[in-house]
């Protein structure tokens, strides 16, 4: 069952740490669309003047030469967040998408978090090897595509505000599941 595009719907059960997004699809070579996103909303408002927050804008983009900018060619993943109708600061990543290929991709919701380590003798690391120490993991969108960790993106907006996912674009849409319940323990 493919989805049609765009696509806007509530998340069931909302969004929390140790849920995950998959989705399953495929870019779809388009002459005039050379892009995608999908974005976790905090409402339904999600296109016009005055749009709800956007905790994560996930954009791959497939632009040619004398792209609509008039500038370069732009073929990278960026990453931003929507506060009150502006956007933040824009991360950018290689683009692993290829127009007309099939894709997976998770979206894991994770929350800060401790984790007691041990380091081996062979480590090249600046402290008491002998004793263990803290790992600090910031609240983050892990996202990985194809089964290979892509990018961590560290959560502008808290987590439980997202309600609402939103795809449009040159992409096609096959399967969409929510994985995880509330309140089970995070797995990265």
């Amino acid at each position: 069952m493919s989805e049609a595009l765009p696509y806007v719907e509530s998340i069931p059960g909302g969004l929390y740490p140790g849920r995950a997004i998959v989705l399953k699809g495929a870019v779809v070579h388009e002459p005039h669309q050379k892009r995608f996103a999908v974005e976790l909303c905090c409402g339904l408002l999600v296109q016009g003047d005055h749009q709800d927050d956007k905790a994560l804008h996930f954009n791959p983009r497939f632009d040619v030469n004398n792209s609509w900018f008039g500038g370069q060619a732009d073929r990278q993943i960026v990453l931003n967040s929507m506060t009150g109708n502006r956007w933040g600061i824009e991360e950018r990543y290689a683009n692993v998408f290829k127009e007309g290929y099939p894709f997976s991709m998770r979206i894991l919701a994770l929350a800060e978090y401790y984790k007691k380590a041990h380091i081996f003798s062979s480590a090249a690391l600046f402290f008491n090897l002998r004793s263990p120490f803290v790992l600090n993991v910031k609240a983050q969108f892990q996202i990985a595509v194809d089964g290979r960790h892509l990018c961590d993106y560290l959560h502008r907006i808290p987590v439980s505000e997202v309600k609402t996912l939103y795809i449009r674009g040159n992409v096609r849409i096959d399967t969409i599941e929510y994985q995880g319940d509330e309140g089970s323990p995070v797995v990265g």
